[in-house]
Parts: structure tokens; C-alpha cells; sequence
């Protein structure tokens, strides 16, 4: 049975672990903020006309939905939310590279797992397209 509150993918912002998960509110909400898909979103990150803004606002989404999530289901969490502006101060040219690797690791975690008969295994492969070569 899988566990219907899987962590996400550990990230350490500003001494504090946080946890990236692409839940369905947060694919939502990156698909509202950039009006496209999210794997498109994801593209962004790579591309230098757009990489800084879209890796900050993300990751400011993934972080926010964590703070919403941890208060949903225990409604003591300490767990704050922070800024883009705060993000652009943690995000650098030195970890920059390491953040969107964890982003896309928690988009691949996020993702079903594919069973080997599926008929539909071609969908399955979207998931490492958006990986760096």
C-alpha cells in the first residue's frame, strides 16, 4: 500500500529541512503562475532568459504547498513560509544546479510508477525528458 503522505525530496533552505512534492494543488497552481504545462514550466529552468525566474517561483511554490500540507495535517506545525525574495537570497550561481536537480527529483518522485505490461509505457517517458543529458 503506499502511503498516502510521502515526504518529498529533502532540501535544506536556510538550516530548516524541507520536503519538494508536486502534489496535485501544486502542479495546479505552477500551471496557473505560467500558464503553461508543467513540464514546459520545468523546461524554464533551462532556458537563460527565464531560468532564474522560474527555478525562484517553483520552488516557491513547492515550498509553500509544504507549509499548507504540514498545517492540513497537523495543525501545530511550525513550519513557515518564506518569500521569493528570501528564495533569491538562498538560490546562487554555486547551488543553483543542485535546487533544480532536486526539483526534478521530487517531479520524478511525484510520478506514478509505471508497471511493465502498461499499454500506455509511452507517457512514461516524458518523466526523463525534462532530465539534463
Amino acid at each position: 500500500m503506499s502511503d498516502v503522505r510521502p515526504k518529498g525530496i529533502p532540501i535544506d533552505f536556510a538550516g530548516t529541512e524541507r520536503h519538494l512534492l508536486f502534489t496535485l494543488n501544486a502542479i495546479d497552481e505552477i500551471e496557473s503562475q505560467f500558464q503553461i504545462s508543467v513540464i514546459d514550466a520545468l523546461g524554464q529552468m533551462y532556458e537563460p532568459d527565464t531560468q532564474n525566474k522560474a527555478i525562484k517561483e517553483i520552488l516557491f511554490i513547492l515550498l509553500e504547498d509544504e507549509v499548507k500540507r504540514e498545517k492540513f495535517f497537523n495543525p501545530d506545525s511550525v513550519l513557515k513560509s518564506v518569500s521569493e525574495q528570501e528564495i533569491g537570497w538562498m538560490v546562487n550561481t554555486l547551488n543553483r544546479n543542485e535546487i533544480t536537480f532536486k526539483i526534478l527529483r521530487a517531479y520524478g518522485l511525484s510520478m506514478p510508477e509505471m508497471e511493465e505490461e502498461d499499454p500506455n509505457q509511452e507517457g512514461g517517458q516524458m518523466r526523463d525528458s525534462i532530465l539534463p543529458a
